[in-house]
């Protein structure tokens, strides 16, 4: 999730808070998808490590009335096809003990798994003034790693104001309720408020 989304944002290295006014809003400042005024949609696909490491996204953003919108943000974090030898090692006499000569592998029983985080964002915004926009990410956080996986819940709050022209202050708080990520083994994880 600290990758980062949409072309604008990235071609400005991320500082995109106080500007943030399209679908990609959802991301940077949940306030700033009060300012859309259509629908809009955003795809984005990233390859990285020689198409090892793929990253995808996606969002859609709808008005509603004059002075509300709602948006859907989808991410995928993904390294797939990695090759499981953990019971592909071959044990000659069977005796589930490897010995000399028992340190090769047997192919046939290599299996693939993948490393996949996915993150989803319901975010709402509302135009309070003129100037002053504020919203809200509910976001879902799902980690799958071979037969283990995590799930986790968060809040994000943004505000956005124009005290003049030309002139934009933005704010966010990612994680603002300290985001709990519970593993399938019984551990937890928990991320703090950026």
């Amino acid at each position: 999730m600290a990758l980062g989304v949409g072309g604008r944002a990235l071609g400005m290295g991320g500082a995109f808070v106080a500007v943030a006014n399209d679908v990609t809003s959802g991301y940077y400042n949940p306030a700033g998808l009060a300012n859309i005024n259509y629908p809009q949609l955003a795809l984005m696909h990233s390859e990285q490590f020689g198409n090892l490491v793929n990253y995808d996204y996606g969002a859609v953003a709808i008005p509603f009335q004059d002075d509300m919108s709602f948006g859907l943000s989808v991410m995928r974090l993904g390294v797939d096809g990695i090759p499981d030898t953990r019971n592909a090692l071959y044990d000659a006499n069977g005796d589930g003990i490897i010995d000399i000569g028992d340190d090769r592998l047997d192919y046939s029983r290599i299996t693939e798994f993948s490393n996949q985080d996915w993150a989803f964002y319901l975010t709402f915004a509302k135009r309070q003034t003129e100037d002053f926009y504020w919203g809200i990410n509910a976001k879902i956080i799902r980690r799958d790693l071979a037969e283990f996986g995590a799930t986790g819940i968060g809040f994000d709050v943004g505000a956005y104001y124009t005290p003049m022209e030309n002139l934009f202050l933005g704010a966010n708080l990612q994680d603002a309720t300290t985001t709990l990520v519970a593993w399938s083994t019984g551990r937890n994880e928990l991320v703090s408020p950026l």
